[in-house]
């Protein structure tokens, strides 16, 4: 009974790191995502001013 326990314990564990993983890995290409949308706007941003400097 409490080997079967631990045994359930451990796997909710490995269950639960692979899910944080899982969450970190989407978080970081997330932030990789804002941060090329940053520099897409910006320079988007640049472009415009060109076009009104004309």
């Amino acid at each position: 009974m409490y080997l079967a326990w631990c045994e359930w314990i451990a796997k909710q564990e490995r269950q639960k790191s692979i899910f944080l993983n899982e969450v970190m890995n989407l978080h970081s290409s997330l932030i990789i995502t804002f941060e090329k949308a940053c520099v897409d706007y910006s320079r988007y941003e640049a472009f415009l001013r060109n076009i009104y400097a004309m």
